[in-house]
C-alpha cells in the first residue's frame, strides 16, 4: 500500500512539475523577449520575481517537490524516481494546449513510448527483491555526491560555449544531475530518521544543506536553460536524468540493488532507454522543433513587407 502511495503522489507531482514548468518557461522567454540573450541577468531574475504567473509556476514546482518528497518517505529511489518522467507528456500537451499547437502522430507515439517505458521500469522495479539491507556509507556517500556535482559543474561550464540550443540542454542536464542528487540526499535523510538519528545531527544537517545546495543552484540552471530552450526539451532533460543520477546513487551508495537478479537489471536498462527513446521524439518532434526560429520569422515578414523595388523599376 506504502509502495502504491507512492506511485500516486509522483503521478500528481509529475503533473505539477509539467504545468509549473511550462508557465515559468512562457514568462521566462516574455521578459528576455526584447533581448534574446544567453542567459538571464540579475534584473530579468527580479521582474521574474514579481510577475505572478511565474510565481504560480514556482508554487506548483514547490508543491510537487513536497509530494515527490513525501513519496520518497514511502518508497525507494528507484521506483520512485522513474514515475517523474510522466511530466514529459503532460508538460507537451499543456504546451500544446497553452499555445494552440495540434499534435501530430509522431508526437501521440514519442508520448506512449514515454509511458510504456516508464511503466515497464516501475513494474520491474517494484518486483524485483531488493537486499532488505540499507547500508548508510558515510564515506561513500560523500564521494558519490562529490562525483555528481563535478559532472554537473563539467556539462554547466561547457554550455557557455555551445549554441543557443546544445546550451539549452546542457543547462538543464545539470540542474537534471543536481536535482537527482536532491532527490538522493532527501531518500537518505528519511533513512537516517528511520535508523534512529536524530534531527539536529551533524549528519542530519549535512545532508539536508547539500540537498538545499543542489537543489537551488539547480533551480538557477534550470531557468537559464529556459532563457534558451524550449519547455518540453528541459522537461525531457530533467525527467529523464534525473531519475538516472538518483536511482545510480541509490544502487551505489545506498545498496538498494545489492539483491537485484541481472535480468531484473537488464529490464530496467531496456525499459529505461525505451522512455528515454520518447523523450528524443518528443524533443524532435514538438511543434516548436519543427517551426523556423521567430528571428527568421521577423526577418521574413519584414522581407514580405518591403515593396518589390524591381517590379516598380521594371514597370
Amino acid at each position: 500500500m506504502t509502495t502504491l502511495l507512492s506511485v500516486v503522489l509522483v503521478a500528481l507531482a509529475s503533473f505539477g512539475l509539467a504545468a509549473g514548468t511550462v508557465l515559468q518557461h512562457k514568462r521566462v522567454n516574455s521578459v528576455n523577449s526584447t533581448r534574446r540573450t544567453k542567459s538571464l541577468t540579475m534584473k530579468q531574475l527580479g521582474a521574474l520575481l514579481r510577475d505572478i504567473r511565474w510565481v504560480l509556476g514556482l508554487v506548483l514546482i514547490v508543491a510537487s517537490t513536497g509530494l515527490h518528497i513525501l513519496a520518497l518517505s514511502f518508497a525507494p529511489l528507484s521506483v520512485v524516481q522513474p514515475i517523474g518522467i510522466l511530466a514529459v507528456p503532460w508538460s507537451v500537451l499543456l504546451a500544446m494546449k497553452i499555445y494552440g499547437h495540434q499534435p501530430s502522430t509522431a508526437v501521440w507515439i514519442s508520448v506512449f513510448t514515454t509511458i510504456a517505458g516508464v511503466v515497464g521500469f516501475t513494474l520491474i522495479a517494484v518486483r524485483a527483491p531488493g537486499s532488505g539491507t540499507i547500508e548508510l556509507d558515510a564515506g561513500l556517500i560523500g564521494v558519490v555526491f562529490a562525483v555528481g556535482c563535478g559532472i554537473a559543474a563539467c556539462v554547466g561550464t561547457l554550455s557557455s560555449v555551445a549554441g543557443r540550443a546544445s546550451r539549452s540542454l546542457m543547462l538543464a542536464v545539470s540542474g537534471a544531475i543536481l536535482f537527482g542528487l536532491t532527490s538522493a540526499l532527501m531518500r537518505t535523510l528519511f533513512l537516517l530518521w528511520q535508523s534512529d538519528t536524530t534531527v539536529f545531527s551533524a549528519s542530519a544537517f549535512a545532508i539536508a544543506l547539500g540537498a538545499l545546495g543542489t537543489s537551488v543552484v539547480g533551480g538557477w540552471l534550470v531557468q537559464q536553460a529556459h532563457a534558451s530552450g524550449q519547455a518540453e526539451v528541459v522537461v525531457g532533460a530533467l525527467t529523464t536524468i534525473d531519475p538516472v543520477v538518483a536511482v545510480a546513487y541509490g544502487l551505489i551508495a545506498l545498496n538498494e540493488g545489492a539483491g537485484m537478479s541481472s535480468i531484473a537489471m537488464l529490464g530496467l536498462t531496456s525499459f529505461g532507454a525505451i522512455a528515454a527513446l520518447g523523450v528524443v521524439g518528443l524533443s524532435r518532434y514538438h511543434p516548436n522543433a519543427q517551426r523556423p526560429s521567430s528571428s527568421l520569422h521577423r526577418r521574413l515578414a519584414s522581407l514580405a513587407d518591403k515593396p518589390d523595388v524591381v517590379g516598380q523599376d521594371r514597370r
